[in-house]
């Protein structure tokens, strides 16, 4: 298991917990925020989501995609070396 999903995993048990707890009206918004590590905003995307959409919408949507950053040649300028005579 690789980290980002071991992390995502551990958010989720947390949410839960922690989203119940908020809607109890025993914590605010700052709080939830702080106990899961996360910025308010964060939290609120998360909220937003998680009403929407239930557990699923917590899922980090990145993951198994491929990053952008990495290009489709192989061969480009920037995978190359450079031989300096």
């Amino acid at each position: 298991m690789k980290k980002a999903e071991l992390k995502e995993g551990v958010l989720k048990m947390r949410f839960e917990d922690v989203y119940d707890r908020f809607q109890k009206s025993k914590l605010t918004t700052e709080e939830a925020s702080d106990l899961l590590g996360i910025c308010s905003r964060t939290f609120l995307r998360l909220r937003m989501r998680y009403e929407e959409e239930g557990f699923e919408g917590l899922y980090d949507r990145r993951l198994g995609q491929p990053s952008p950053q990495i290009s489709s040649n192989p061969y480009s300028e920037s995978h190359c070396f450079k031989k300096y005579s």
